[in-house]
């Protein structure tokens, strides 16, 4: 019997090595500087762009909206970002904490919680106080650094 979290994990790294991009769809990845063999914590942002609209969802840990973790591993989330705005050197945007989150990463080709698969993620339950967080960067060629908590938090893009 497989482990859920190996399960989990699996599932993860196979959105990752082909995550189902469409033309217009660009990938950024954060690498969690703590991640350990039993836990990765990176983010990701997909960007989409049609015509001149951009839209855009993000790839993240529970930390988003927490002031501190103690004693508990993360839950993960996806969220369409809100209040997008794109410029060639700039981005800004908001996430609202969302409703559901999950004890593994979320595999990249699910950018809505309602598509997933019954039961393909455990549920993560822990009351979270922060219901929303605008963030603001700055991108360059490949990267994306957003300003977090006074640190920047550099996205690398990633081979199509």
């Amino acid at each position: 019997m497989i482990h859920p979290f190996l399960r989990a994990l699996a599932i993860a790294a196979g959105a990752l090595v082909s995550p189902g991009f469409a033309a217009g769809q660009t990938l950024y990845e954060y690498t969690y500087p703590y991640n350990t063999a039993d836990l990765n914590e990176n983010h990701f942002i997909v960007l989409e762009s049609v015509g001149s609209q951009a839209r855009g969802w993000y790839y993240g840990t529970s930390d988003e909206f927490d002031s501190a973790r103690e004693g508990y591993l993360p839950g993960f989330f996806v969220a369409e970002m809100s209040e997008l705005r794109l410029s060639e050197t700039n981005i800004s945007f908001s996430l609202t904490r969302p409703e559901r989150f999950f004890a593994s990463p979320v595999p990249l080709e699910y950018r809505d919680v309602a598509d997933m698969p019954p039961g393909l993620l455990g549920d993560w339950s822990v009351p979270l106080p922060v219901e929303s967080r605008s963030y603001v960067g700055a991108r360059n060629g490949g990267d994306i650094a957003l300003d977090v908590a006074g640190k920047p938090r550099v996205f690398r893009r990633r081979a199509d």
